[in-house]
């Protein structure tokens, strides 16, 4: 059976949709992926179709959007499986023309996200969140399936959807570490994914300057506004790599010895856990986590005990416990180990494959009968 996976992002970078999800797609479908590819991807399994990379906000929206949505029509699959929520109206044209089953993943709260763009009016911030959130729990009601990546999502989408499905942002079973945690003079703070100040860019940033200890503070991935970029790398304690693939950036983190989570207390990440895709990075490569002290994040992390949960948006706290993990060298090792475990046990993708192929089974059945 053919399927089609569709995103406007990049997919090197992207360990839910290309290392996860679509690897095991291929494994059992003609798969055929339409996505970003700047590094030239090539996979022997699947089709990979590219999109080229655009600048503008408005192009990827709407430009990058029209012609995944073309080439997904010539494609004629039997499920497609798209990710962005600007896709949705092409979604609905594809069901229409290709009379294909839909898949809708939604990876994130984007009522809550919407409400601290920066490129939405302050003053339409609210309205504009409005409004998306009514279309999208009605505009569901017309796709097969709906999956989610954690569960508030899960509970948000339920009332008004049958057929969802919860797939964590956990990661591939990655090797065990062979450099062993802060056995070097310099210890390695690291943050990854989109660099941000909602995300605690410069609480962190700020924070490593008072680190007392020998410490530097590594960051992956992209600057969402330029402005930033500009103020943060002015700090000599800071190391910038860019934005790798997420097979570099797992061989990064291995170098590190405390992965940073301090996302802000803002309605886009107060809800945060089972999404928070570094969160179990950091764990399966054995390294403390340092995160802000959310409910569902408390509940991964202190439950394992792989890390310690603080106020995010106090720079002495995040400073004092950098400076801790540095000095009890045995406690940050025993919490990587703990953290390592249970990605072994519990947050992997192996588990969540399974889930993946139910949902696929399902929807394969019931285009079968048709």
């Amino acid at each position: 059976m053919k399927i089609c996976i569709i995103t406007t992002r990049e997919i090197s970078t992207s360990a839910r949709v290309f290392y996860t999800q679509a690897n095991s797609l291929a494994k059992k479908y003609d798969l055929t992926l339409i996505a970003k590819n700047k590094t030239g991807i090539k996979q022997k399994n699947m089709k990979i179709i590219s999109l080229k990379n655009t600048k503008s906000r408005f192009a990827r929206f709407f430009l990058l959007s029209f012609k995944a949505f073309n080439s997904a029509r010539k494609e004629n699959p039997k499920i497609i499986h798209f990710h962005e929520p600007e896709f949705i109206p092409y979604a609905l044209l594809l069901k229409l023309i290709t009379k294909a089953k839909i898949i809708y993943d939604c990876h994130e709260n984007y009522k809550e996200k919407l409400q601290n763009k920066e490129w939405i009016s302050f003053f339409l911030r609210n309205t504009v969140s409005y409004i998306f959130d009514k279309f999208e729990k009605q505009i569901i009601k017309f796709f097969d399936y709906v999956l989610v990546a954690d569960k508030i999502n899960y509970n948000n989408f339920k009332k008004y959807k049958r057929e969802i499905g919860l797939i964590g942002n956990f990661p591939p079973i990655l090797k065990e570490r062979k450099k062993q945690l802060l056995s070097e003079k310099i210890a390695k703070c690291i943050y990854v994914g989109s660099l941000s100040k909602e995300r605690g860019l410069f609480k962190i940033a700020e924070a490593i300057k008072y680190v007392q200890n020998n410490a530097k503070l590594v960051l992956l991935g992209n600057f969402e506004y330029e402005k930033d970029k500009k103020i943060i790398l002015t700090n000599k304690k800071i190391v910038y790599l860019g934005e790798k693939n997420w097979i570099e950036t797992q061989k990064e983190i291995t170098k590190c010895d405390i992965g940073l989570n301090l996302l802000q207390d803002v309605p886009a990440y107060i809800n945060s856990g089972e999404n928070t895709t570094k969160v179990f990075e950091y764990m399966a490569n054995s390294i403390p986590v340092i995160s802000s002290n959310f409910p569902k994040l408390k509940e991964i992390i202190e439950k394992n005990k792989c890390g310690l949960c603080i106020n995010p948006e106090n720079q002495e706290e995040i400073a004092k416990t950098i400076s801790f993990l540095i000095s009890n060298r045995e406690k940050a090792r025993q919490m990587g180990k703990n953290g390592r475990k249970a990605v072994l046990k519990k947050y992997n993708w192996i588990n969540e494959e399974k889930n993946l192929l139910n949902v696929y089974k399902n929807l394969e059945n019931k285009q079968n009968a048709i």
